[in-house]
């Protein structure tokens, strides 16, 4: 079992000066059980940040604005045989972060989530096939009726928040990797297919109002690549 623990000035990154009174601070717990056969490490983290409003935002609610990110991951080798190894990644992050609004002198907040899932089997050392499930949610708040609701009640809900709400996406990979020295030296060759749920929500110039659009995008792709690193 290993912990950590971190304290930064925070932002701006690489940056020795530091532009608010307030320090970010990362908790990080990791866990590595002794199983038969199989090599297992669990965990989750923490980090708690701040950063200073925007200088046109002249009475925010806060002095500092909140930048917090929480997850937790999985790894797992399973050694079935001497060559059928089974191995799982996974990792989930949920953010949550304060922003000052142009149009409003005050301070409103998105969450956001994601989350992956990696399954591979690799009868041979030298070869793995795949199969993977990516999901991003960049903002988690509200619905599309949601906000119109908000905007149309004055609740502080913006037309651009309005446009940018119901963006999440998951990908599905399937594929093969075909490892000549480890990771050091590779081949990957995978079929993804990228979903895009939910609507767009677009500006129609001529009935002068917010209207939801099909986000599907005839977009999956072939990826092959190559990997090498020193």
């Amino acid at each position: 079992m290993d912990f950590n623990l971190g304290i930064f000035n925070g932002y701006p990154a690489n940056n020795f000066g530091d532009n608010n009174d307030a320090k970010d601070l990362l908790f990080r717990a990791d866990f590595k059980p002794p199983v038969d056969q199989a090599t297992i490490r669990a965990g989750g983290y923490a980090w708690i940040g701040s950063a200073a409003p925007p200088t046109y935002v002249s009475n925010p609610d806060e002095k500092t604005l909140e930048m917090n990110r929480f997850g937790g991951f999985a790894n797992v080798d399973y050694k079935a045989s001497e060559n059928l190894t089974l191995r799982f990644r996974g990792e989930f992050l949920m953010a949550s972060t304060e922003y000052a609004p142009i149009h409003i002198d005050t301070v409103s907040s998105v969450d956001g989530q994601a989350f992956f899932a990696h399954v591979g089997i690799q009868p041979h050392p030298q070869v793995e096939f795949l199969a993977r499930y990516d999901f991003h949610d960049p903002n988690t708040d509200m619905s599309y009726e949601e906000a119109v609701s908000e905007m149309g009640s004055g609740g502080g809900v913006s037309q651009y928040e309005i446009c940018c709400d119901d963006d999440e996406e998951a990908w599905i990979t399937a594929g093969v990797n075909y490892y000549l020295e480890g990771i050091n030296a590779m081949f990957y060759l995978n079929f993804i297919h990228k979903m895009e749920p939910g609507y767009m929500n677009k500006w129609d110039q001529e009935a002068g109002k917010w209207v939801k659009e099909e986000r599907e995008i005839d977009n999956d792709l072939v990826q092959a690549q190559v990997q090498i690193t020193f």
